[in-house]
């Protein structure tokens, strides 16, 4: 039979560690072979057929931690062979061991806030609030963006920030909440305390005017009388017309109309009633006189006086009087 290399394929598989700081790669190579068999009727003829197989080989090369042509030890902090003369520590590394150097033991490691040793060398960092730019830390401006989230005002700080609110306002974490300043002694106001977006004013009820947070009584009979027809009085918050004797007051409270007195049982008069501005008077027929009660009257005894002119005898009648001869 026959052998004949047609292909070849190469796997890598793990490395395997040997002493002297060499690892050995094996390769697995696979191929396929061509041989001959027997075929066909009674087996008379030759047929050719293919088949795989396989071959491992090994690799050396310098397992991890191990460098150079011969594989040595490499140390850390060693740059080259521990063993050699000229060996020489990596940066960040010093003394006869290659012991790792403490960068942030002197001067912080010239960063302005944070030193972090780490193996072979270090870093700076900055507190929350800054930006790091090489080893300084810059503030970062957090009001720049979106106003830091306040809802009013926002003041930077270095390393941090803050949230206030306008006048009127009182601070609930970062949003600002209107403050009612009526709920709290009327706002201070007299009378009426009306809280706006802010802030808040003070007003009056009617009859009163306004000055500062008080409120001052409004004289109104100051102005045309308050627009009285007679008589205005003023009062806390308001006032009143009333009329003179004689008078009534309109439906529109300002306005005085003369009271007829006659129309009422005559104005109470015993004869004539005569109604006049503001009042009335009574007055008598002929042959009476008007009593002292300037109501009532009296018949006139015409005989008395020169006996009513009649040369004999003169009689007295009901408002007037009568002469007769003897």
């Amino acid at each position: 039979m026959q052998l004949k290399i047609i292909l070849a394929l190469v796997m890598v598989v793990l490395p395997m560690p040997s002493l002297g700081g060499y690892c050995y790669t094996y390769v697995r190579t696979s191929y396929s072979a061509k041989h001959y068999s027997s075929c066909g009727w009674w087996g008379w003829s030759r047929c050719s057929r293919y088949r795989t197989l396989y071959r491992s080989t090994s690799v050396p090369k310098c397992c991890n931690g191990y460098h150079g042509t011969n594989c040595y030890y490499l140390k850390p902090g060693f740059c080259n062979n521990p063993s050699s003369s000229n060996a020489k520590c990596c940066t960040g590394y010093s003394g006869y061991y290659c012991s790792d150097i403490n960068e942030c033991s002197s001067s912080n490691g010239g960063c302005s806030q944070i030193c972090t040793n780490t193996v072979g060398s270090y870093k700076c960092t900055c507190r929350s609030g800054y930006r790091t730019s090489g080893k300084n830390c810059i503030d970062i401006n957090e009001c720049s963006s979106s106003n830091g989230g306040c809802s009013q005002i926002c003041t930077n700080t270095l390393g941090s920030y803050s949230c206030s609110c306008h006048s009127g306002y009182q601070a609930s974490g970062k949003s600002c909440t209107d403050i009612n300043e009526c709920s709290s002694s009327n706002g201070g106001c007299s009378q009426i305390c009306t809280n706006t977006v802010g802030s808040y004013k003070c007003s009056c009820n009617p009859g009163y005017q306004a000055s500062g947070k008080s409120c001052t009584d409004i004289d109104e009979c100051s102005t045309n009388n308050g627009g009285c027809h007679h008589t205005c009085t003023n009062t806390a918050g308001s006032y009143k017309c009333s009329c003179e004797s004689g008078h009534e007051i309109h439906d529109d409270r300002h306005t005085c109309t003369d009271i007829d007195e006659c129309q009422l049982n005559n104005g109470g008069c015993m004869h004539s009633c005569s109604n006049t501005g503001g009042s009335y008077s009574c007055s008598c027929k002929t042959g009476y006189n008007l009593n002292g009660d300037k109501h009532s009257c009296k018949d006139i005894d015409e005989c008395a006086s020169n006996n009513g002119g009649c040369d004999h005898t003169c009689s007295n009648t009901e408002g007037s009087y009568e002469c007769s001869c003897n």
